[in-house]
């Protein structure tokens, strides 16, 4: 059984209702949803299509080279030395939005990133949002859902590197017994390749990862 090979976290339970999983792609019109928190609800959206900001779109040759599985702290300040502090703290869209939700065709939730020190999400709020809801742990019965022995074997093999890439025997361990986390959903596509609209709303943008 693939799921003897992964480890939960004990107190792992979903922040919300458990979703379907869909292998192929998210439906145009529907799919897993998170509900929005009530704060959201009377929150007016831009009624017009919103612009991505440059360094979050997607591209072929990215702007910002991230892998969403570290830290983007330590991303930028490593491998993105042109990214200054001044556009991390550019809105992420324009107009700007109180929040954006990221979709994934890899992955059964959307991830609801909330604006952190103004009033809308920023370049930062977003790298910082979509790692952060990526380090929740996954549950045996979300793991359950994936439709085919090899999707859990993906996902088995992407948490087994992700503890064992860690020098430090400590950490390793303390990464290991933390239990599957949404992050291994991804497999192996863990770069960033920008956002991409969607015809679900100026809000939900599509994660591309490779």
């Amino acid at each position: 059984m693939p799921g003897k090979h992964v480890r939960f976290a004990p107190n792992a339970f979903p922040p919300t209702p458990s979703p379907t999983f869909s292998a192929t792609s998210l439906p145009s019109s529907g799919g897993p949803i998170t509900p929005l928190s009530a704060s959201y609800k009377g929150l007016s959206l831009p009624l017009l299509p919103c612009k991505i900001h440059p360094a979050l779109g997607v591209s072929n040759t990215p702007h910002i080279l991230y892998d969403v599985s570290y830290p983007p702290s330590m991303a930028l300040r490593l491998r993105n030395p042109s990214i200054s502090l001044q556009i991390l703290a550019e809105p992420a869209t324009e107009p700007p939005l109180p929040f954006i939700v990221v979709i994934s065709p890899h992955l059964p939730w959307r991830l609801t990133v909330s604006a952190k020190h103004y009033s809308y999400v920023t370049v930062s709020d977003l790298l910082e949002g979509v790692y952060h809801a990526l380090r929740f742990n996954a549950t045996q019965t979300e793991y359950e859902l994936l439709p085919s022995k090899e999707m859990k074997l993906t996902v088995n093999e992407s948490y087994k590197r992700r503890y064992n890439r860690l020098s430090n025997l400590e950490e390793r361990e303390r990464e290991r017994t933390g239990g599957l986390r949404r992050i291994d959903f991804l497999g192996t596509r863990n770069n960033f390749f920008g956002l991409s609209s969607t015809r679900e709303g100026a809000h939900v943008w599509q994660l591309n990862v490779s």
